[in-house]
């Protein structure tokens, strides 16, 4: 008895399940009528991709912009600090080409800091300098900037004023990108000791006991006596090393009494003893003239005998600013009542040169 196949029973396809066609025949590949392959078999594509993460190539893309601008920005930076500006060295002559010149304010453009006054640092001041003292020969022999990357260096310089050659190195610093001297004016520091400031002027100004500090631009320093009794040296020049500190000591302006002065103490002197000759006292006050031993009501005074050479010898002092006259001889002939005769007197005498008229002291 034959039994119908069962309905709706899966076909196997023709070909599975059999052993493939000799001599490495491929068999029919997909698509072929009645021939089915398991996805990825031998020449059967695969399943399509899965679609990619557009997060990450967000992320990877913007790294590499960030590192673009960053680079590019410190690049500028770069630039911006290390932007080559003028030698050093140029710096240097330009400022002795203008103090040469006489602008007193293009001078100062060249220091990196504000002096404390300027007071003397002024165009007027700075040709009576330079007319004194002109400015010449201005050499840059070696720029230590031109080698080194940082904002310091020094420049060795030589310049004249006048018949005085200033051979001297100058340290220099970078502001704002440019090159500056440390200081543009002296700095002048103003001593007593040794001679009262109230010999001399400085460019011009009468000093006093608070005048310690003055600045002025290098070169002639304009000394000059204040009083006609004393002599002052005025050939005092500041040089370049003076930029940093100077100091203006007795040693400097040597104060000295003036042929002025020594005759100015003489007539002082002759002056005061011819006032106390006219005391009718026994012992004047603050005279050389003294009677010892004498109950006189009264004594008559004359002059002594004065020549040329009673007051030849003297010492100057400095700090007094002074002139002392050691044992001076002098005779004073008198009269009281009945007697008469002569007194000698060995007096120190001192003549102080800051008033005028020289005031007179004895010591008997």
């Amino acid at each position: 008895m034959t039994f119908p196949p069962p309905q709706n029973q899966p076909q196997t396809p023709s070909g599975w399940g059999q052993n493939p066609p000799p001599g490495g025949a491929v068999p029919p590949g997909p698509g072929a009528p009645g021939v089915y392959a398991a996805p990825g078999a031998p020449g059967v594509p695969g399943p399509p991709p899965a679609p990619k993460n557009n997060s990450t190539k967000w992320i990877v893309g913007g790294l590499a912009t960030f590192l673009v601008v960053s680079l590019v920005a410190i690049g500028g930076i770069f630039l911006l600090t290390n932007k080559k500006s003028a030698p050093a060295g140029d710096t240097v002559k330009a400022y002795l080409q203008a103090l040469a010149a006489g602008d007193a304010n293009k001078a100062l453009s060249f220091g990196a800091g504000e002096p404390g006054s300027k007071e003397l640092l002024t165009n007027e001041v700075l040709k009576k300098q330079i007319a004194k003292a002109p400015i010449t020969d201005i050499r840059i022999l070696e720029d230590q900037t031109t080698k080194s990357s940082i904002s310091f260096g020094s420049v060795h310089v030589s310049v004249k004023f006048g018949s005085k050659t200033s051979d001297e190195t100058l340290y220099m610093k970078k502001k704002d990108g440019k090159w500056k001297l440390d200081n543009a004016a002296v700095k002048l520091k103003v001593s007593s000791v040794g001679g009262r400031t109230q010999a001399y002027t400085v460019m011009g100004k009468q000093l006093t006991d608070n005048d310690t500090t003055l600045y002025l631009f290098p070169g002639w320093a304009g000394i000059a006596p204040l009083n006609p009794n004393f002599s002052v040296n005025t050939d005092v020049i500041f040089g370049l090393k003076d930029l940093s500190y100077a100091n203006l000591s007795s040693s400097d302006v040597k104060p000295n009494v003036s042929p002025a002065g020594i005759a100015a103490a003489e007539k002082a002197i002759r002056d005061r003893i011819a006032e106390c000759v006219q005391s009718k006292e026994a012992a004047p006050a603050n005279c050389p003239n003294k009677l010892r031993g004498s109950n006189a009501a009264s004594v008559s005074w004359k002059m002594p005998a004065l020549t040329p050479t009673t007051f030849k010898d003297y010492t100057f002092y400095e700090y007094k600013l002074s002139l002392t006259y050691y044992s001076v001889d002098l005779v004073f002939p008198y009269t009281a009542g009945p007697e008469a005769g002569e007194s000698k007197a060995y007096s120190i005498i001192e003549a102080d040169l800051t008033k005028s008229p020289p005031a007179i002291s004895f010591d008997r």
